[in-house]
């Protein structure tokens, strides 16, 4: 967690120098690259206390579910990224 404490401010850091009115996709590249490792570094112990949290009869629906979630959340992030910026 603490590496995700640590690149999340970095990309966010890497944004605002980077931005301007003329800015393209290619300038937010690598900040949008380190801001998702950062996050996944933030989201992984939270996602793992929460699937061990579940009784063990509903485990593996619970992790189908979760899967599902992140990945649909993935692809909805990168496009909202992708149009914001």
């Amino acid at each position: 967690m603490l590496l995700g404490f640590v690149l999340v401010p970095i990309s966010y850091a890497l944004l605002v120098t980077h931005t301007a009115s003329g800015s393209d996709f290619a300038t937010f590249a690598l900040a949008v690259v380190i801001s998702g490792a950062g996050f996944a570094c933030l989201f992984s112990p939270i996602a793992n206390v929460l699937v061990r949290s579940l009784p063990t009869e509903v485990r593996a629906e619970g992790i189908a579910i979760f899967k599902i979630v992140l990945l649909l959340g993935g692809s909805v992030a990168a496009t909202a990224l992708a149009v914001i910026y």
